[in-house]
């Protein structure tokens, strides 16, 4: 007798994660990436018939991107329709999630604006509606920061009700971040003007 396992995810924390793309795809690095990239044939050619199969059905833009060669480069470009359509996906209002955002500093310690990790713009790393949200000193390697991996620790003991939401506050706000917002409050004001643009109301 077979055991069927049901998950039910309502807790997501998201890292560094391009929702809106990355410029990035589309410079000089990007573009030798995404050529560089090898793709299975067997996944191309579906891709392509795909396409031919249902061209009547599919968005001109959606179609012409699918045609070509498609790669997790060339999806996190900013104007690929896939980065689009994700980006307007709504979370699931019984899932309550969080992002942690990272944030460099040029030689000189002030904040690169428009604020970024080096990969992703704080402006797509953010989201609407986000339980917590905070920034930590690093490049796109921001998951592997003492801070980061901190706040995800008192989530998670949140999520399991070892800590109390004033108590995972506290702890947020005695960190030193770039900024941090808890339940659409601030506890650590943006540490310059280009953050405060950059976070989402």
């Amino acid at each position: 007798m077979s055991t069927k396992l049901a998950f039910v995810i309502n807790t997501a924390i998201f890292i560094s994660t391009p929702h809106r793309g990355s410029s990035l795809a589309t410079s000089l690095p990007g573009l030798i990436g995404a050529r560089l990239s090898a793709c299975p044939r067997i996944i191309e050619e579906l891709a392509k018939s795909f396409v031919t199969e249902n061209i009547d059905l599919l968005k001109p833009e959606f179609a012409a991107f699918v045609a070509n060669k498609v790669n997790s480069i060339s999806t996190l470009r900013p104007d690929s329709p896939v980065t689009g359509m994700l980006a307007n996906f709504p979370i699931d209002r019984h899932v309550t999630f969080h992002t942690i955002s990272g944030i460099k500093r040029n030689p000189l310690g002030k904040i690169n604006e428009p604020p970024t990790d080096g990969i992703v713009p704080l402006s797509s790393a953010v989201l609407p509606g986000a339980d917590c949200e905070v920034g930590v000193y690093s490049g796109h390697g921001a998951h592997t920061t003492d801070e980061a991996i901190q706040v995800v620790q008192s989530l998670l003991k949140l999520h399991i009700g070892v800590l109390t939401e004033a108590e995972v506050a506290e702890t947020i706000k005695g960190m030193g971040l770039p900024f941090s917002r808890y339940n659409g409050m601030n506890l650590t004001p943006p540490a310059s003007p280009a953050l405060k643009i950059q976070l989402l109301p």
